[in-house]
């Protein structure tokens, strides 16, 4: 079984965390040996974060007060983006969707907050490289994604799956082509029982190009 994250106070109220299978594991292990158990989910309302970070006196952010940060809280969202321009290259959206623009979406390496929008976190920003790692334990389940996947153009039907690290650090478009690993194409199946049912059919590729929407074959390991 996975083992996941657990978070804890002693009574000098230092947060830690260990891992455990279950979340009865967890609390068993808080009460043995008389600490103080925590959920993160119940501190992300900001009421109980702002107080949180009062009664801790928290100077950096921990997975009870780090915000719940999308690509629209960030300074370059939009036309600035540093990742997509919105018009060659898309975010991926939900076929019962129509396009957000990003709002909703993990950020990436280049994230600058739109303050005031978290004014009552200013005092605890101190660049990415401090948040990210707590972001990822509170919102992530722990564990950056492996891939982000993106469309081209309008065509929503098709994906095409880029490793997380190259939106992230960037370097997911390089000379024109998206550097993505696979195509994703939603097609028809069968029909059953009268309604209409549909399949992924994934190929590996190379790349894409962003213009023409050819795929570039995979390289193979030297």
């Amino acid at each position: 079984m996975q083992m996941r994250k657990f978070w804890f106070s002693d009574k000098d109220k230092n947060l830690f965390s260990r891992e455990f299978e279950s979340f009865n594991e967890a609390e068993n292990y808080a009460e043995e040996n008389g600490f103080q158990y925590y959920c993160p989910s119940i501190y992300r309302c900001r009421k109980l974060a702002q107080k949180r970070m009062e009664e801790y006196g928290d100077t950096k952010y921990t997975v009870f007060t780090v915000p719940h940060l999308y690509c629209g809280d960030c300074k370059y969202n939009g036309r600035n983006c540093k990742r997509v321009d919105h018009d060659g290259v898309k975010f991926h959206k939900s076929p019962f969707q129509s396009y957000h623009g990003g709002e909703h979406h993990i950020p990436c390496r280049d994230f600058e907050p739109r303050f005031p929008h978290y004014a009552m976190y200013r005092d605890l920003w101190q660049g990415f490289n401090d948040c990210w790692p707590v972001y990822v334990d509170a919102w992530l389940g722990c564990r950056e994604p492996k891939e982000l996947t993106f469309h081209l153009g309008d065509d929503f039907d098709t994906d095409y799956a880029v490793p997380f690290n190259l939106f992230f650090y960037g370097g997911m478009i390089q000379d024109g082509v998206l550097m993505a690993t696979e195509k994703r194409t939603t097609v028809r199946d069968r029909v059953d029982l009268g309604v209409q049912l549909y399949k992924i059919k994934r190929t590996p590729i190379g790349g894409v190009v962003i213009k023409t929407g050819e795929c570039l074959p995979v390289k193979e390991p030297t």
